[in-house]
């Protein structure tokens, strides 16, 4: 978490304290859970609304799913509902 000394240091930035990156920082940290979850969604259809293809599948993504699929058909991979999934994902690691 930022220090209140590190957010204060942001009026000398030559950026401006608007673009500095520790202030946007720091006042990302003062959002709620909600604003934050917000913020993310707006964000996220910006991006998914822009044209060029900007958020075009990088080139290992077909391969990934190619051999996903072709483990399901071989019966070495079975789907999780949500729930498990989360549950799968917050194990710890080793």
């Amino acid at each position: 978490m930022l220090t209140r000394g590190l957010a204060r240091g942001c009026r000398r930035c030559p950026l401006g304290r608007a673009a500095c990156p520790v202030a946007r920082a720091a006042a990302i940290q003062r959002m709620s859970t909600a604003e934050k979850l917000r913020a993310m969604e707006e964000l996220w259809e910006s991006l998914s609304s822009e044209e060029g293809g900007a958020l075009a599948s990088p080139e290992w993504h077909e391969d990934a799913l190619r051999e996903t699929e072709a483990r399901h058909a071989a019966g070495g991979e079975h789907p999780l509902d949500w729930v498990a999934a989360k549950r799968e994902l917050r194990k710890p690691r080793r």
